[in-house]
């Protein structure tokens, strides 16, 4: 049986994540401050599940990890070309998303960056990614491919 989102969100804070609710299907906050409210906590959680049983699970970024966004084939071959020279910082978990894959790694202390290459984008402090089991407008699931294994950031 697939978990719940509002399960799913208890689950990763459960965890130490700071996770929100976004709008059902969407990327869009539920909050008025979005990923400023994000929370630990699980009977705020559950109140947001609660209250928007089908919303999306935000996570914070640049607290346990940051994240490569990769969206679309451009962005796939940007991402080969920076893995191929050896750029690209070790995952520490990998989310397939309805356009690509969101690349998590250890946190850096760096903000957010659009455009870093063609179709990559940079998530960290200040920023927010969608979470599995969470569902885009057209039902696709973002998924885990390699769960994240926040422990790897210690280290």
């Amino acid at each position: 049986m697939a978990p719940t989102l509002g399960g799913a969100a208890v689950w990763y804070a459960e965890r130490g994540h700071l996770v929100f609710p976004l709008r059902p299907h969407t990327k869009i906050p539920a909050t008025p401050h979005g990923f400023k409210d994000a929370s630990m906590n699980p009977d705020t959680i559950r109140a947001w599940w609660t209250r928007w049983p089908d919303a999306n699970i935000g996570l914070a970024t640049g607290h346990l990890f940051d994240v490569i966004d990769i969206d679309g084939p451009t962005g796939i071959e940007s991402a080969t070309t920076i893995e191929d020279a050896g750029q690209l910082p070790a995952a520490i978990g990998t989310v397939a998303t309805p356009r690509g894959y969101h690349h998590y790694i250890q946190p850096t202390g760096d903000g957010c960056t659009t455009a870093v290459r063609p179709g990559i984008d940079y998530r960290g402090i200040g920023g927010y990614v969608v979470a599995p089991p969470s569902l885009d407008q057209d039902g696709r699931i973002w998924r885990w491919l390699d769960p994240l294994s926040v422990c790897d950031a210690d280290t």
